[in-house]
């Protein structure tokens, strides 16, 4: 089966506490159960504490840390520098995660033990019903950069290396597309792979 590793899971959030309990449930209902979520608020006015204090009182891999407001890229790095996990993941307030999603990656890696940069297929709904996207498959023999210009991989589908991280963050000028930069940035000499 391999190692259990432990994923962090860095969700930045800003005045979405409509939202964030259930992208925190979906967390919590994953099959595998080795994670901690990281919960970076940027400075919301709204009841986002109150939502995440009560998940928290009740499973203590829940973590929440308030920050004045400084956008999602210095949240998401702020979250990398608590992060204690082998690997990183994250999550969008208003998105989630279906049920087999950790385990599905842990036994990737299981397999894939050199890929320090991971990244997954994607779902979505539009008035409550599901659309299966159909992503683009990326070979390993084509040009990663080339691939990351041409198809979003948006923030939830990366998987990273949480050493890797440490060393490659979210740059916090950019406003738009931040995650495309960094994925294109640390790809080019990375071990990549498209779950």
């Amino acid at each position: 089966m391999g190692k259990s590793l432990l994923f962090s899971i860095i969700i930045p959030t800003y005045n979405r506490a409509k939202f964030l309990s259930i992208a925190i449930q979906s967390v919590q209902k994953q099959s595998y159960s080795n994670w901690e979520i990281i919960v970076i608020d940027d400075g919301s006015t709204d009841n986002t504490k109150d939502i995440v204090t009560n998940s928290k009182s009740k499973d203590h891999r829940i973590k929440y840390f308030y920050q004045e407001n400084q956008e999602r890229s210095a949240a998401r790095n702020e979250g990398i520098n608590i992060a204690k996990g082998d690997y990183i993941c994250f999550l969008d307030s208003d998105d989630y995660y279906l049920e087999n999603h950790l385990k599905r990656i842990n036994s990737y890696i299981s397999q894939n033990t050199n890929k320090e940069f991971l990244f997954t297929d994607f779902q979505y709904c539009i008035n409550n019903k599901l659309i299966i996207q159909n992503t683009i498959r990326y070979k390993e023999n084509t040009s990663i950069l080339s691939y990351f210009l041409l198809n979003p991989v948006a923030t939830g589908r990366g998987v990273i290396k949480r050493s890797l991280l440490l060393k490659e963050k979210f740059n916090t000028d950019i406003r738009i597309g931040e995650d495309v930069e960094l994925w294109t940035r640390i790809s080019t000499n990375t071990n990549t792979l498209h779950i």
